[in-house]
């Protein structure tokens, strides 16, 4: 699946990234605990898991060499797997040995307001032009309908739905 990472996205994953690194030891969570916010504190941070989803986790693992606890591992929504087509990244373990993370990738490139893109077997891509759509928006020119969830923190519009069937 393709992903645009908004500014919303990546703050979100540095934040519980951040947070699963320093909690290592288990003492801020003891420290919640103590204040007696643990209950609340582990109901945003499952919610900001399963917000991030699959690959947001991944890069949780990648960037702060923390995984997710067990305990909230079997609490997180199962999500369809995502093709997993070549490897882009590796990830050192605790023991020293590498693992290799392998997500589907897809590179856009814009040179003079023209976007060009190349992308692996099975990715949906779609890019969006603000420049056009703002030229002509009665034209329409928004995006599908199965790319709403990924429009929705650049609030792009969607396409109108034909009322022919």
């Amino acid at each position: 699946m393709f992903m645009i990472k908004s500014p919303a996205y990546e703050a979100l994953t540095d934040l519980l990234g951040l947070f699963l690194k320093a909690d290592v030891d288990g003492v801020v969570s003891q420290a919640l605990y103590n204040t007696g916010i643990s209950d609340a504190f582990d109901a945003a941070l499952l919610d900001g898991l399963q917000a991030i989803g699959a690959n947001g986790r991944q890069d949780i693992k990648f960037r702060y060499g923390t995984g997710i606890p067990q305990a909230l591992e079997e609490q997180l929504e199962p999500e369809e797997p995502a093709s997993q087509t070549h490897t882009d990244q590796t990830e050192a373990s605790e023991n020293g040995a590498s693992a290799v993370i392998k997500m589907p990738r897809a590179l856009v490139v814009v040179s003079g307001g023209v976007a060009s893109s190349v992308h692996d077997e099975g990715v949906d891509l779609e890019v969006f032009d603000w420049d056009n759509y703002n030229a002509d928006p009665q034209r329409g020119g928004g995006v599908p309908l199965r790319f709403a969830d990924l429009a929705l923190p650049f609030d792009i519009p969607l396409e109108k739905l034909s009322a022919a069937v």
